[in-house]
């Protein structure tokens, strides 16, 4: 079996710039948390600040050296502006395969904590899908539907998705004959795009929230109380970036 991908779909849409993937999108930012001069105390605050510190030593400013933490909201802005949420809004999370035939898996050799470079994404995909045109084909085929879901339904407008995820995972062993394959019938395609050899599916609703009085577009920019998540704005540049690396595979 084989292997998975987390994308984190961004909630706040290019220029602004990292989220779906962005685990933190600007309207999760908004609020007291963010307005508040000091460090959050009593939820952790001193621990974002070590975790920042293990990146970068110059980020924290010296208000936040004094009190020895760092709010939620500043930390999260920073690993965005880190990824690729800023420009493509999404970014990956994380990405694990396993050999044919095998059952131990294995991390990509990327570094998701600061993947921005488009190319270095097309460079992951590309190992995720083993280079494999057709799988990468079958995905598309999937977030297309997806997409023409999400803009059909009644529900979708009506709620935020807030530092929600894509989940990609599929067989290889499954259909291995037709990932060998560089030119599969669209009825192969179809075929392989199914619950059983290949899954693309929204998760991670816990921060998610209805609107009321209003309908989002999920693609326009955030502003204070929109509650606009960008999410649709993530899956049109993921569809973009997974067509490009079709393209660039033999």
């Amino acid at each position: 079996m084989g292997s998975e991908m987390c994308i984190r779909d961004s909630v706040y849409a290019a220029p602004w710039l990292r989220p779906p993937g962005a685990r933190c999108s600007r309207r999760a930012r908004s609020g007291a948390v963010l307005t508040r001069p000091g460090p959050c105390r009593g939820c952790g605050a001193a621990a974002p600040l070590r975790t920042q510190d293990s990146i970068s030593t110059k980020e924290a400013r010296a208000d936040e050296r004094k009190v020895g933490g760092i709010t939620k909201a500043r930390y999260l802005a920073y690993r965005d502006s880190l990824t690729s949420t800023p420009t493509l809004g999404f970014r990956i999370d994380a990405a694990v395969v396993s050999k044919p035939g095998g059952k131990e898996s294995t991390p990509l050799d990327f570094n998701f904590r600061q993947l921005r470079d488009e190319a270095k994404i097309r460079a992951c995909f590309s190992a995720f899908f083993g280079g494999s045109k057709v799988l990468c084909r079958a995905v598309l085929i999937k977030l297309e539907r997806m997409r023409t879901a999400l803009e059909r339904s009644s529900f979708f407008p009506r709620v935020a998705l807030l530092r929600s995820s894509i989940l990609i995972t599929y067989d290889y062993d499954m259909h291995a004959e037709l990932l060998r394959s560089a030119s599969p019938t669209a009825e192969e395609l179809l075929s392989f795009a199914s619950p059983a050899a290949l899954e693309v599916k929204m998760i991670d609703f816990a921060k998610s929230h209805a609107v009321t009085g209003r309908v989002l577009s999920h693609r326009e920019a955030w502003t204070p109380g929109s509650d606009e998540d960008g999410y649709l704005t993530g899956i049109d540049s993921l569809i973009g970036m997974l067509e490009k690396v079709a393209a660039s595979m033999s």
